[in-house]
């Protein structure tokens, strides 16, 4: 099954999954790319889920990136736009994704639990991608249970799967119903959206904020004015702030050096890190 890329403005998408089949496999593992050789920020109509085989990688999902390691499962409701990327160039990091029709998964939720389905898809979009065992056991169960029903026979992956996948999201929904987060819209998107988005993907390169107004065909101050409107700074404190908040993530849960980090994330050196975590 290919995935069809679509280009909008500045942002690549992929369209809806072609296969009509309720459960979608990934036939093998796929490496998460290093460099921008692949910098596809897409969604899909599907729910998504995957398991990290090996390696340490980058979840961009809905404008926040997660750090994920071998043995964590990945949720990605459908609509939602993400991305993922490896680490390191020389161990990349390796995940399994499977790919769950919507209209099944509401039909097992609704039977489930009939009086909150129509609430659901909202609240499945707001919950975090990445699911930690040491964090979350109990959800991190329910979906390893999945992704070893997905790779058993076809009567479980039907089945056993779906229910698990339904079940997960019935019990965070309860959480994430709750909080007043931003939703996936693609439609409508206005220039600092598209440049935000820009920067999520292209943090580590150095445009100029004169660069990133031509993007979008608007003057560097109709840009900054925009943005710091929707966003509270211009887009390349944006930009430092997410190295940063990126920088925190890798320094939690990763063994790379504080050098190493500030390089991945675009920082000429690591006094430049400090300061930028300081502000």
């Amino acid at each position: 099954m290919q995935k069809r890329a679509l280009l909008q403005n500045h942002i690549t998408f992929f369209a809806p999954l072609p296969s009509d089949a309720p459960l979608y496999c990934d036939k093998k593992s796929v490496s998460l790319p290093f460099t921008e050789d692949f910098p596809k920020l897409h969604y899909h109509d599907r729910y998504e889920l995957g398991i990290c085989e090996c390696g340490e990688g980058l979840f961009l999902s809905d404008g926040k990136y997660a750090a994920v390691h071998e043995g964590d499962i990945i949720f990605i409701a459908p609509g939602v736009q993400h991305y993922s990327r490896s680490v390191c160039a020389d161990s990349p990091c390796r995940c399994r994704f499977f790919y769950f029709r919507s209209e099944e998964v509401s039909s097992v939720i609704r039977s489930a639990s009939p009086r909150r389905e129509g609430s659901i898809p909202m609240a499945a979009a707001r919950i975090p991608p990445v699911i930690r065992s040491s964090e979350r056991p109990g959800s991190h169960t329910l979906l390893t249970g999945a992704v070893k029903a997905c790779l058993g026979t076809p009567s479980e992956l039907e089945g056993n799967a779906m229910l698990r996948l339904a079940l997960f999201i019935l019990e965070e929904s309860e959480l994430y119903g709750r909080t007043e987060l931003g939703t996936s819209e693609h439609k409508s998107r206005g220039a600092e959206q598209q440049i935000a988005e820009f920067i999520s993907l292209h943090y580590a390169e150095e445009h100029t904020a004169k660069e990133l107004a031509a993007m979008c065909y608007l003057s560097e101050s109709q840009l900054r004015r925009r943005f710091v409107c929707a966003y509270g700074m211009p887009p390349i404190a944006y930009r430092n702030a997410l190295r940063c908040r990126i920088a925190e993530e890798l320094l939690s849960t990763t063994g790379m050096t504080v050098a190493e980090i500030s390089a991945r994330v675009g920082f000429r050196c690591t006094s430049d890190l400090y300061r930028s975590f300081c502000r």
